[in-house]
């Protein structure tokens, strides 16, 4: 997981998604002398992310592997966002790699799908990987 450190000075411009887990895509973060693109948040990590915007300090950003996982505050709070617990979204995984192999030999049908479970894959590692932050409140 990546700490990024630095002043948050600009969130760019967002859309909100569901993909099983309400979230927000944002096109670049500003923080200290980096931009990074295409962040996507996990819908409660908004209010703590708005929050350091607006607040001088130096602020910590955990990501991983694109989602944004954690935030330590300008004034010391770190705020994570919570585990995964919940079964369907385990079940759309397998699901997912359960049509993708079946349907392989489909006109490619099965790329589509081992794409998409590819997706939830990297969605459950990253909520999961937050439980690595220290001292945290999940959200």
């Amino acid at each position: 997981m990546d700490q990024i450190e630095g002043t948050l000075k600009v969130l760019g411009p967002s859309r909100t998604v569901s993909q099983g887990v309400t979230m927000t895509t944002c096109s670049h973060i500003e923080i200290g002398d980096r931009i990074i693109k295409k962040v996507m948040v996990f819908q409660p990590m908004t209010g703590p992310l708005q929050v350091a915007c607006q607040n001088p300090g130096v602020t910590t950003l955990f990501i991983k592997n694109r989602y944004l996982c954690g935030i330590r505050t300008p004034d010391g709070k770190v705020y994570a966002s919570e585990m995964v617990g919940r079964v369907g979204i385990y079940v759309c995984l397998v699901a997912a790699a359960f049509l993708g192999l079946i349907t392989l030999p489909l006109l490619g049908m099965g790329v589509f799908f081992l794409w998409l479970g590819w997706r939830i894959w990297k969605l459950l590692e990253a909520k999961n990987s937050a439980g690595q932050i220290p001292n945290a409140v999940f959200l």
